[in-house]
């Protein structure tokens, strides 16, 4: 009920790894005021199944323009049945791009994973989800090298090695792309926050 969620954290509610990952975008979102929108991620479903739920994170802001908290909704991506497969397939697609980011890893290696064919798991990506899987391993990979930039001293090289990509230089043109800096400049402003 509301009131038994009253005055609660999302360590109240969730396993430990889940919570911060939850409280670290809450404090991005605070710091920065960059939302975060329509997030698909995979959430552990009832009896283990996977689902997948897309979540937006909004600063909110007071009279002023201040940022004083955020707003976040989580919603479960649903649909008749044969969509339901498909998004237990997207589900298990991501979820393993999000466990093996730092590795080599082809759409065919995930499309053989769930149990279908490359050009089916892209047309289940496009649909329930809006994009490829090659641009989903990127932003997993792009936003766990953001952390890695933000929480550790690993220098770019080993970022970029860690996260899944070719080499230092191809993993500064995607993260510049998709962040709008370069990853020295990224972390020396996350720093100085």
């Amino acid at each position: 009920t509301p009131d038994e969620a009253f005055g609660k954290a999302d360590r109240d509610f969730f396993p430990r790894a889940q919570a911060e990952r939850y409280e670290a975008d809450d404090r991005r979102v605070m710091a920065d005021g960059v939302p975060v929108l329509n997030r698909v991620e995979p959430e552990p479903g009832g009896k283990g199944v996977p689902r997948l739920v897309v979540t937006s994170k909004l600063p909110l802001r007071d009279a002023r323009g201040r940022i004083i908290g955020v707003i976040g909704l989580s919603r479960e991506v649903t649909g008749a049945a044969p969509a339901s497969l498909g998004v237990g397939r997207v589900a298990q697609a991501v979820g393993l791009f999000q466990a093996r980011f730092g590795e080599k890893l082809s759409v065919a290696e995930a499309a053989r994973h769930v149990g279908i064919s490359v050009n089916q798991l892209e047309r289940l990506f496009r649909r329930m989800i809006g994009e490829s899987p090659q641009h989903c391993l990127l932003n997993i990979r792009i936003d766990r090298a953001s952390r890695m930039l933000r929480e550790t001293r690993a220098n770019v090289a080993e970022v970029a090695q860690a996260c899944g990509f070719y080499d230092q230089a191809h993993f500064s043109r995607a993260f510049s792309a998709a962040v709008g800096c370069a990853p020295l400049a990224y972390r020396r402003r996350h720093q100085a926050m």
